[in-house]
């Protein structure tokens, strides 16, 4: 395709400092977006400048990694709100073994709409995994039938997405 010869790529993949796990995660956003390169580089400039002025980030990576997945986060929440919420919800989750049945196992009266939908349909569950995938959030295990978080992106949930405790979810 033409996006491949295009130079904004060149110039985001050295704004990215070559970070496979940032490339991936910005990758996987542009696939699902008619975003530009350009104006995907304009809004993570743009986060980025949010998130230096209210985290406490010492090394680049973890900045850069924050602010790709801050982007796609965005993303994530305008096109499916359940799948934003499982997202928030995992970080107090080991980073591990997530599968439907724990989340139908733990059903209870009086959990949020979203939780109770999502634990009650394996379809919608699946639906809102699939979607936490092609963002590159979660990682798909099909011999085991389970999901898991890297352990960065883990990190980023806790610490970014749940800066504030969130007691229904916790």
């Amino acid at each position: 395709s033409n996006r491949s010869l295009d130079p904004d790529a060149r110039t985001l993949a050295k704004r990215l400092d070559g970070h496979p796990l940032a490339l991936a995660t910005a990758g996987a956003f542009l696939s699902q977006s008619s975003l530009s390169f350009a104006k995907y580089l304009k809004q993570y400039e743009a986060k980025w400048k949010v998130i230096d002025s209210i985290k406490e980030l010492p090394e680049y990576p973890s900045r850069t990694l924050y602010t790709t997945w801050d982007l796609s986060f965005t993303q994530i929440e305008q096109q499916n709100g359940r799948a934003a919420n499982l997202l928030r919800f995992l970080a107090y989750l080991d980073h591990q073994d997530i599968w439907y049945e724990l989340l139908h196992g733990g059903q209870s009266g009086d959990q949020p709409l979203w939780f109770i939908e999502l634990a009650s349909d394996e379809f919608m569950f699946e639906n809102a995994m699939q979607i936490l995938i092609r963002y590159c959030i979660v990682e798909s295990h099909h011999q085991t039938g389970s999901y898991s978080l890297h352990m960065c992106v883990h990190d980023w949930a806790l610490n970014s997405l749940n800066r504030d405790i969130d007691a229904t979810k916790y």
